[in-house]
């Protein structure tokens, strides 16, 4: 029944094409570190409808690991228990941990990385073991800093590379 209920608000296009627009716009927010505007817009992106919120989070930031690396040559996104640091999930972790080692919160983003890469059952047990909550926060944690990393690389705001999806 979930998944069932996740593929109709994936095929509402509208929805994801409105939460993509707002994420966008929180996401530039952050980038041009405008602190008063970035709040209200992530305010924005958090009232759609929790399902919408999930699987555009995911969504999103599996469309930026494929933008990362179109030729599929980079390493793999790795397994989440493997911590040789050669990979999307570990990069991200690296990123994202700036209060120094949080091995539990690692293991979350890399899995989260993973299971955006992956298909519906990697998904699956991803929520099962981190819960919906937490797997929402750290997609668009980690979709957030990709979007910006891709935007500096390309020299250009995140919201275009955003509006090609």
């Amino acid at each position: 029944m979930g998944a069932l209920r996740y593929r109709q608000v994936i095929d509402r296009l509208p929805e994801i094409d409105a939460f993509v627009a707002a994420f966008g716009e929180w996401v530039e927010a952050c980038w041009f570190a405008e602190h008063d505007r970035a709040p209200g817009r992530l305010e924005a992106v958090l009232a759609f409808p929790p399902d919408v919120v999930l699987v555009g989070a995911l969504w999103v930031l599996r469309r930026l690991l494929e933008l990362s690396d179109p030729r599929g040559i980079a390493p793999a996104l790795g397994d989440p228990d493997d911590d040789d640091g050669g990979d999307m999930g570990a990069a991200l972790a690296d990123h994202l941990l700036i209060t120094g080692p949080d091995p539990a919160r690692e293991r979350l983003i890399r899995a989260v990385v993973v299971a955006a890469g992956d298909g519906p059952d990697a998904r699956r047990e991803v929520l099962a073991a981190y819960g919906a909550e937490a797997v929402e926060a750290t997609a668009l944690e980690c979709s957030s800093v990709l979007a910006q990393a891709l935007a500096n690389r390309w020299g250009v705001v995140p919201t275009n590379i955003l509006e090609d999806f």
